[in-house]
């Protein structure tokens, strides 16, 4: 506790050093640029905190700031307060696991934008100033945020939430400016949740260690949708996107045309994400971990550029030109996992019932794998 407190109050000393200049959004730079001291910033060591500079960002509040690290740019409306001062550890920690979790990685060329604003409304105005065109659309966002051109827009849901969501889009906005081809939709969400799930080192209270299995939220719903026979077929899961489900389940006539009693689950989208979050985990762990060095190959092969090449050289121009435009589909998972779908079903299922059977929680809470 008394290293998280010293944290909070070295960069609340940071940020009250800075003075009001004219509201920008600086060019793209370098990762790893470094604009000032990497040892002292504002005066005060900087031990712990790989900040490289703090400057006034006004765009949207006059006491809004954007704090540099290696990797990153943090614009950022938060008030002084612990969610500040243990995002630029955590973000840049968050890269690390990004580039080492399930295939090895390079490091991303640019440095990538966060924005997470103080709240709801200041999150809006931003939103319509850096896309108006599709505002409209994002807005409709009940919580949280989004990431687009590798730029997450966030607001502040409380220090747990939110570092879990920074965890979660900070993968997208990785993939999107380090990929060369994209992920499926589901194994591209599915990483994304693993990336949800830490705990702070307990040698180091302001460190985090990201553990995928350390996921409540996901578990819960999984084990919601188990029991009441609303999860999602294999074939349905790849075939779907979480955007489908919001659409399907909202007041707009548009969606997938899956229509299994799990889409017509007002849950539908919760259930979807819990569901991407154990396909990851079963490809990693399951079956005595068959599919593990697949997983690392397709992660791998998006990273360089070769998936697409594989499909087309698998299944023919129409089915590499329909990957690249809908990132859906069964096709990919039958060239890098198992081809009999049903086979893969029956693991996939049987997987889940084990991680959800009883004491399966309490290894989840404990961060273990219930496998």
């Amino acid at each position: 506790m008394a290293l998280a407190v010293a944290f909070a109050t070295a960069l609340t000393v940071l940020l009250s050093a800075c003075s009001s200049a004219p509201s920008a959004l600086p060019p793209a730079v370098p990762a790893g640029a470094d604009r000032a001291n990497a040892s002292v910033v504002g005066g005060v060591p900087n031990l712990a905190v790989p900040i490289l500079s703090i400057e006034p960002w006004t765009a949207v509040s006059p006491t809004g700031r954007v704090i540099r690290t290696p990797a990153f740019r943090l614009f950022t409306t938060m008030p002084p307060g612990v969610t500040l001062a243990r995002l630029p550890l955590f973000m840049e920690s968050a890269l690390s696991a990004y580039r080492s979790t399930y295939a090895t990685l390079l490091a991303p060329p640019l440095a990538l934008d966060t924005f997470l604003l103080a709240s709801r409304p200041q999150w809006m105005k931003l939103t319509a100033q850096m896309f108006p065109d599709e505002a409209e659309g994002f807005l409709n966002i009940s919580r949280g945020g989004f990431t687009l051109n590798a730029r997450a827009l966030l607001y502040d849901l409380g220090t747990r939430d939110t570092l879990a969501l920074i965890g979660h889009e900070g993968w997208h906005q990785f993939t999107q400016q380090t990929f060369i081809d994209p992920l499926p939709i589901w194994l591209e969400e599915g990483i994304a949740t693993h990336m949800e799930g830490y705990r702070w080192d307990t040698a180091n209270p302001t460190r985090p260690v990201f553990t995928p299995w350390t996921n409540l939220e996901r578990f819960d719903q999984l084990r919601r949708a188990l029991e009441l026979g609303r999860l999602f077929s294999l074939l349905d899961l790849l075939a779907s996107s979480p955007q489908d489900l919001i659409l399907r389940n909202s007041s707009s006539t548009t969606g997938t045309a899956i229509t299994s009693e799990a889409a017509r689950d007002p849950q539908a989208a919760l259930t979807y994400y819990a569901q991407v979050w154990a396909l990851a985990h079963f490809l990693n762990e399951g079956q005595n971990g068959q599919y593990r060095d697949k997983l690392a190959a397709l992660i791998y092969d998006a990273a360089q550029g070769r998936l697409v090449d594989s499909i087309r050289r698998t299944s023919g121009e129409r089915a590499a030109t329909a990957y690249a435009t809908n990132r859906r589909g069964a096709a990919l998972f039958g060239m890098y996992f198992n081809a009999n779908l049903d086979a893969a079903q029956r693991q996939y299922t049987a997987f889940i019932e084990r991680i959800t059977r009883l004491g399966g929680r309490d290894l989840i809470v404990a961060g273990r794998s219930p496998v």
